[in-house]
């Protein structure tokens, strides 16, 4: 099960840090569109087109925000089961769970945390004191 414990922690550290990129390409494109259409309106008043723009834009933000945040607990539990400590267990149960809806591979990856992570086995090789 120490393979498996190693295995899963590489998996997430890859996840979080996937994520986290993925969050920040939204939060660079959460500014670059409104200005872009900005700039291509040139107009004095505030019309359709940049009202839409400013709307995607802040979700945008928003998604990018919401990704990052979440990406956290998959890169800190990575990190946790790499080193074979007891506090990356919870760290991967919570990133584990929050993988799963992320269809196909996040959910692969969050079944194979929790079969993992809940397992006896698991949970008293990470209570041992560390080598």
């Amino acid at each position: 099960m120490e393979k498996h414990i190693t295995i899963l922690g590489i998996l997430l550290l890859i996840c979080g840090v996937m994520s986290l990129l993925a969050a920040l390409l939204f939060l660079v494109m959460g500014g670059v569109i409104p200005s872009i259409v900005f700039t291509v309106e040139n107009s004095r008043h505030f019309n359709d087109d940049e009202a839409i723009a400013a709307i995607i834009g802040v979700a945008l933000i928003i998604a990018g925000i919401v990704i990052a945040i979440t990406s956290l607990p998959s890169i800190i539990g990575g990190i946790g089961l790499i080193s074979h400590k007891s506090w990356g267990r919870i760290w991967g149960l919570i990133a584990s769970a929050l993988n799963i809806p992320s269809i196909p591979i996040g959910t692969i990856i969050g079944i194979y945390g929790l079969w993992v992570l809940l397992s006896d086995e698991t949970a008293e090789l990470l209570r041992k004191p560390q080598r």
